[in-house]
């Protein structure tokens, strides 16, 4: 009934060979794109409603990798599409261009990874945060050494949080990631740093910014 020397086309998933058929019902396919392998109907071949489960279906990247268990309805599929969408898909980039240059690691873009990690760490209520667990905001990769689980506070703190350069009183140079806490942990009143920080004011204790932070503000 097929020829297996003859490449076919499925709907969504690229194109596929006959490894071997055996019956109408069970078919083994083989997909040129990924190698994945499968058994399908006779029917389903016909009709293009063949599935490579190793294929980047998802924002270009994802592929499912397996069963999806719960669904894609599930709260850990919904993370992982969110968070390939506000990384991979133009308009999820235009929406919030904080995402530009971001990227998720190759181990999460198979979705049965990520559910493994996700039901290993997941806390009710709280949101996947990239940048706390180093405390760097400058960190441009979702994985799993760079990612944990936040409350909503935790969330609204980092959103409300920045990098800050200040000189020291002994000339060194100090970055400071979340001023409150800088502040509440020394000698030092954070209204005063905050206009330091934004040219409003040339020293505080001791505390300058440097000429390039100065010449960099409008």
């Amino acid at each position: 009934m097929f020829d297996i020397n003859k490449v076919y086309t499925s709907n969504n998933c690229g194109d596929f060979t006959i490894v071997s058929y055996i019956k109408a019902s069970e078919v083994n396919i083989k997909f040129i794109k990924t190698g994945y392998e499968t058994t399908v109907s006779a029917g389903n071949i016909i009709k293009g409603r063949v599935r490579d489960l190793f294929f980047p279906s998802t924002h270009g990247v994802g592929f499912a990798g397996g069963l999806i268990k719960g669904g894609t309805r599930c709260k850990a599929y919904f993370t992982w599409a969110s968070m390939l969408r506000r990384c991979y898909s133009d308009k999820g980039k235009a929406n919030d261009p904080s995402y530009r240059g971001v990227t998720v690691c190759s181990q999460w873009h198979n979705y049965q990874n990520f559910a493994k990690w996700f039901d290993e760490n997941y806390i009710k209520g709280f949101h996947i945060d990239k940048d706390l667990k180093q405390a760097c905001v400058d960190n441009k990769v979702y994985s799993p050494k760079t990612c944990q689980f936040i409350s909503q506070a935790d969330n609204s703190i980092e959103a409300n949080s920045k990098n800050y350069e200040f000189i020291n009183p002994n000339g060194e140079s100090v970055s400071v990631y979340n001023l409150t806490e800088f502040c509440r942990g020394t000698d030092l009143c954070q209204g005063h740093m905050s206009q330091l920080h934004l040219g409003k004011l040339k020293a505080h204790k001791g505390w300058t910014v440097s000429k390039q932070v100065k010449e960099s503000k409008p």
